[in-house]
């Protein structure tokens, strides 16, 4: 029996020291990277100013990924009763998107790029909107406390209300009991004691009753419902009617269904363009078809027509008189199709001579007065830069003209005082500082509902200086529009016609 240990060789001895080696070369390679890794990391604290809110945390690919919602890697999910301030560690070198919620509440957003050992506080402020969903038609009521607005009161789709909302307490009120469905459009006298409603005639609703077959769906019946009170019985369905209506006495005027374009000359009397006829009909000679500029008392009493429009090339879409000379109107349009060269100007009218003078050169349309009556701002397009809507802004008398260099709708607009202008600006969320143009739809002039990620400036005509008025508030509301203000705070509606209120500086109404 051979007791002796056998040989081993050199290589026997090398072998596992390689294999050792090897995995040292491999893992501490790994480990210096997660403890570089580790004491590297980037930090991120989130103060919000409420409780209740949900944070979620994405990590993004790339810059170019920020807005392609596709990209965004959920890595974060926060969801508690109270909040002080919440401290991510996230790695560093990437780009992380931010998102804090709440109900009813709005969302804010905001993106980072983190430097190694880079520290950051977020402090978003959300904001409760002023009144929820279905606020539609607001103004400042005549004791500068309460807002008028027309709002949708339950989950039934034909019950809409014109109500009252206290602006220190919000309380709402219903002013009127009746149901204002059909209402589309809703102009306040500058007093705000009475209002022009443009209705949709709905007759088979408009006229009342109920379990009898919808003539639009004969397999479903209805429940009752009471006749409308802008029920018109010879009136064609689907017809856009006019009423007046007195906000103090209730008392409702019907003042008929051809009247296309109606304003206040004051708190007592209109003035509205009757046509019986569209701009498409070619036969216009006809002795029937009538196209005038009226006056009248705001019941539709006292009628008078001042101008013939028929055969004309004053086929205008808005009527705005001055608020400090009754004799004055501007006569504007707005874009209709898109894509289309507009020959449009824009046109004073005297009442009283009935001289009409042209104000700006074509392609230029939809106006507003300065509270004062001594300016107006407009919109211009400009053919080179693919019909890009431009404010403008022109003495009374069509004097003056120049460019603000600002690219949005005179119907997103507003003045605040006679030296300063409301303005929502479309946006880029990953460059909100970029107010170029770049972020305006196409064709965005004649289609003003598109939704866009608009951030409220006010403007200044004298220094030409904007101020942002959402910094530490919004980082941007979707859509904005239908701009008002009081003394005190501005209000607008946003896409979802959610109202909502904002404070500016006193020195902005000087």
């Amino acid at each position: 029996m051979n007791n002796k240990t056998p040989n081993k060789t050199k290589q026997d001895f090398i072998r596992p020291k390689y294999i050792i080696a090897l995995i040292l070369i491999i893992l501490l390679p790994i480990t210096g990277y997660y403890i570089w890794q580790y004491f590297s990391q980037s930090t991120i604290i989130i103060e919000p100013n409420i409780d209740n809110v949900q944070i979620t945390l994405y990590s993004l690919p790339s810059e170019d990924n920020r807005e392609e919602t596709t990209s965004l890697n959920r890595i974060y999910l926060y969801e508690n009763e109270t909040v002080n301030n919440i401290n991510i560690k996230v790695q560093p070198n990437q780009y992380y998107y931010i998102t804090i919620s709440k109900p009813e509440y709005t969302t804010i957003n905001t993106y980072y790029y983190l430097q190694p050992r880079e520290t950051v506080t977020y402090k978003p402020n959300l904001q409760k909107p002023f009144s929820q969903k279905n606020t539609t038609f607001p103004a400042i009521s005549p004791n500068n406390q309460d807002i008028y607005f027309v709002n949708q009161t339950t989950q039934d789709s034909q019950k809409f209300h014109f109500s009252s909302t206290n602006i220190q307490t919000r309380e709402t009120i219903t002013l009127e009991e009746n149901d204002w469905l059909g209402i589309e459009k809703v102009i306040y006298s500058p007093d705000k004691t009475k209002a022009i409603l443009k209705v949709r005639n709905f007759a088979y609703i408009f006229q009342g009753g109920g379990n009898q077959p919808d003539p639009n769906h004969p397999e479903q019946t209805t429940k009752y419902f009471p006749p409308s009170i802008f029920y018109q019985p010879d009136i064609p369905d689907k017809e856009l009617m006019t009423f007046a209506y007195d906000i103090d006495t209730k008392d409702l005027y019907y003042l008929g269904y051809h009247i296309e374009n109606i304003n206040w000359l004051d708190n007592e009397k209109i003035i509205y363009k009757y046509q019986n006829f569209t701009i498409f009909d070619l036969d216009t000679d006809s002795p029937d078809k009538v196209s005038t500029l009226n006056t009248s008392k705001f019941d539709g009493t006292g009628w008078q027509s001042i101008f013939d429009l028929k055969n004309t090339i004053y086929q205008y879409s808005i009527i705005l008189p001055s608020p400090i000379e009754n004799n004055t109107v501007l006569l504007a349009t707005i874009p209709i199709e898109p894509g289309r060269e507009l020959n449009t100007a824009i046109y004073s009218l005297n009442i009283a001579n009935k001289e009409v003078k042209q104000l700006t050169d074509k392609s230029s349309y939809d106006a507003s007065w300065s509270p004062d009556g001594t300016k107006i701002l407009y919109n211009q397009l400009d053919p080179k830069l693919s019909n890009l809507p431009t404010l403008w802004i022109m003495d009374q008398n069509g004097e003056n003209k120049r460019s603000l260099d600002i690219h949005t709708l005179v119907s997103k607009t507003h003045w605040v005082s006679n030296n300063n202008i409301a303005i929502a600006l479309p946006i880029q969320i990953s460059s909100p500082d970029n107010l170029s143009g770049s972020t305006i739809p196409p064709n965005y002039y004649a289609k003003p509902d598109t939704d866009t990620n608009d951030v409220l400036y006010i403007f200044n005509i004298n220094s030409n200086q904007l101020s942002n008025q959402f910094t530490d508030i919004f980082d941007y509301i979707v859509n904005i529009n239908h701009i008002f203000s009081n003394n005190e705070s501005i209000f607008f509606l946003n896409a979802e016609d959610q109202l909502f209120s904002i404070d500016y500086s006193q020195d902005i109404i000087q």
